[in-house]
């Protein structure tokens, strides 16, 4: 899978995520900020996400991903301390 298919899958149930990918294509590192996971913990921030690849996990169309994920505002203060691009056409 390359990186553009992932994006809209996680789009497609995260229609405003940012995705910023990295690593290879069965093994993606996913970066993915979403104004959505107001209120949600690691763990139901992430069952989110994977909720959208399930199908390519299930049939080794991606045999890893590793998530981390940030609602707008941590993002903004994350990127804000530590100089991080925040274009929101990063993994598009």
């Amino acid at each position: 899978m390359n990186f553009k298919d992932v994006a809209e899958k996680v789009r497609s149930g995260l229609p405003d995520a940012r995705i910023i990918p990295s690593g290879e294509a069965c093994s993606l590192h996913l970066t993915v900020v979403s104004a959505q996971f107001e209120g949600l913990n690691t763990l139901r921030r992430q069952q989110r996400v994977l909720a959208t690849l399930q199908s390519d996990l299930a049939t080794g169309h991606l045999h890893a991903v590793t998530l981390k994920t940030f609602t707008d505002q941590e993002w903004a203060s994350m990127a804000l301390s530590s100089d991080i691009l925040m274009d929101s056409t990063l993994g598009e």
